[in-house]
């Protein structure tokens, strides 16, 4: 048994006792989060929307209390002052120290009406948005997305920036990330994906079977399947669960209580199987951190676009492998003899990588996806920058859908209106998708120099010697490094976009 993270330095651990209590608000709002998208009654919003509110206030009261900023102060002064000396602090104690401030420098920017406010409207903004979505009305959407969007603004110029408003947001989901690096790391890349798929378009003439879409699939099979992956890749039902929702997520009340949701559409097995791999990559990060800091500021992923790399790790280099369905196709034919019972391995493998540009970005393949992406943070970039308008972004999305994947969505359903994020006031998250995509492959490349024979591994079932090497050099670690240090303490280097082109034209040649 791991012991708790424990000090025996006094103002550590009494900035540790505040951060538990802090993580503990949190957790709890997170749990009326999940209830909200899950079971609660559809007349239950007025009562939550205000449940969040008041505790949105109360965490916010709590983490600007002027005893946080001077110990902060204190621990930073002290720290600085180690060097050199006979007091020491270790990695860990200056990690809860680093993000605490983080949380309190930012928060003592953004009043508590603010706080309030931003509860109220993200709450009342995604009940818009599910009607919006199921009944394809994008101005049912428009007024709630505008008070978000009106706050995210007052947010971002309160937080401060240098260059880019967009850039104030940015760096609440990936640390230091500014639109300057975005640009600089992602306009490469798009180059070199519309390349690549201009190649595959002309080359790529043979279509593959419909197996995992097109047919009906019980729901209570597509449950069981997505369990029973979830269960082998190393999931503990005994820490989470599995429910369905309007969108796919995962949930943190604890390192040891991580929950997942999915999707069912009846005649979409491939995407049930997808999403449950990619919210399963996140869920083993939240479960695979360590004991010792299981309570605190630093029991969660160090950033979202790590957090990325692993569901998408899961999702994309070992979930559409070969080997990975010549494992579980066996499986599928005893579970849907009727719709799988012929099915080769080979032949989902074809169909699960086909690239073929589509309307939905969770379902879209790895050479288009990243150009799902683009679409979207050039989007919210000029939302935040007030260059568009929300009424005009059914037509703003639909021009850049036809100049980048060279499709127009029949639909706002299909188009503006399929992502959750913008509802949930989550402006500045859709960069870390990407990001997420080229730190796992850096992550793959070096698990692969460490474990030689990983896809035979894999062939087999045996998910664990993956999990084990995540666990040990990511996940364990939960924040204590920012993600750059992170991934040149794993892999050696800098981040590397080369290595997800490389493994793009390794798979697509």
């Amino acid at each position: 048994m791991v012991k708790p993270y424990t000090t025996s330095d006094p103002e550590i651990a009494r900035l540790l006792e505040l951060s538990g209590e802090l993580f503990d608000i949190r957790s709890a709002t997170e749990l009326l989060h999940w209830d909200q998208e899950t079971y609660m009654p559809p007349k239950g919003i007025l009562h939550r929307a205000r449940q969040l509110g008041t505790l949105s206030a109360i965490f916010h009261a709590k983490l600007t209390n002027p005893e946080v900023g001077e110990l902060i102060q204190k621990l930073e002064d002290e720290i600085h002052k180690s060097h050199g000396s006979h007091r020491s602090y270790n990695d860990t104690d200056r990690a809860l120290v680093r993000e605490m401030k983080r949380a309190y420098d930012k928060a003592t920017k953004i009043p508590e009406r603010l706080v309030r406010e931003m509860a109220q409207a993200t709450s009342d903004g995604l009940e818009a948005w599910k009607i919006a979505h199921k009944e394809n009305k994008f101005e049912v959407f428009i007024e709630p997305l505008q008070r978000i969007l009106d706050l995210k603004i007052e947010e971002a110029d309160l937080v401060g920036y240098k260059n880019s408003r967009y850039d104030g947001l940015l760096d609440e989901y990936e640390p230091d990330l500014t639109s300057k690096r975005v640009q600089e790391v992602f306009e490469p890349l798009k180059e070199e994906i519309r390349k690549l798929l201009r190649k595959l378009q002309t080359s790529q003439n043979k279509k593959s079977k419909r197996l995992l879409r097109g047919q009906k699939y019980p729901k209570q099979i597509m449950l069981q399947i997505a369990e029973k992956m979830l269960d082998k890749i190393g999931y503990d039902f005994q820490a989470g669960r599995q429910d369905l929702s309007a969108h796919p997520f995962t949930i943190n009340f604890g390192h040891q209580d991580v929950r997942v949701t999915n999707r069912y559409l009846e005649a979409d097995l491939g995407s049930f199987i997808f999403s449950a791999i990619h919210e399963g990559g996140h869920a083993l990060y939240e479960l695979g951190i360590s004991d010792t800091i299981g309570n605190s500021f630093l029991a969660a992923g160090t950033s979202l676009g790590i957090h990325e790399s692993q569901s998408r790790m899961w999702e994309n280099l070992i979930g559409r492998s070969l080997p990975f369905w010549k494992y579980w196709t066996p499986y599928l034919q005893a579970k849907l003899p009727n719709q799988l019972g012929s099915t080769t391995p080979e032949e989902i493998y074809q169909e699960v990588n086909e690239v073929q540009p589509g309307f939905i970005r969770v379902e879209a393949d790895e050479i288009t996806y990243n150009l799902h992406i683009i679409i979207r943070l050039e989007i919210e970039k000029d939302l935040i920058e007030k260059k568009i308008k929300v009424a005009d972004l059914p037509e703003v999305w639909n021009t850049k859908s036809q100049a980048s994947l060279g499709i127009t969505p029949p639909t706002n359903s299909l188009g503006v209106l399929q992502d959750i994020h913008w509802s949930q006031g989550s402006i500045g998250y859709f960069p870390t998708y990407t990001l997420g995509n080229l730190y796992a492959a850096q992550f793959w490349h070096k698990l692969q120099t460490d474990i030689p024979k990983v896809y035979d591994h894999i062939e087999s079932g045996n998910f664990y010697p993956i999990l084990d090497w995540l666990r040990e050099n990511i996940h364990w670690h939960g924040s204590i490094y920012r993600p750059e240090e992170l991934v040149k303490k794993v892999t050696g280097e800098d981040l590397n976009p080369k290595y997800f082109i490389e493994y793009l034209k390794r798979k697509y040649r």
